[in-house]
């Protein structure tokens, strides 16, 4: 079977869902506010250590720029649910 763990080539792209809003009150570098329910995509390329205790994401699969959000703001997109249900460690 395939290697589906965070860390394998596999998890670059993977969807997650917002499990609730992220305002730029919480996380000032944001551009928005993001809310409930949209998807962004597991970020893998170079973070250039400016992601702390997050997860680098973006909103379109493999396109730049990428964004931290906070670990415990994702779930596994529902089209993911064969994969590791777990947000990566960045």
């Amino acid at each position: 079977p395939a290697d589906r763990s965070v860390s394998s080539p596999e998890a670059a792209g993977r969807k997650f869902s917002l499990s609730r809003d992220v305002t730029r009150t919480e996380c000032p570098w944001l551009r928005r506010d993001l809310q409930a329910g949209e998807t962004v995509f597991h970020y893998t390329g170079p973070t250039y250590g400016c992601v702390a205790d997050g997860v680098a994401v973006t909103e379109k699969s493999g396109e730049h720029p990428f964004f931290e959000v906070p670990r415990d703001a994702l779930t596994v997109n529902s089209a993911c649910a064969r994969s590791k249900s777990e947000p990566p460690n960045d």
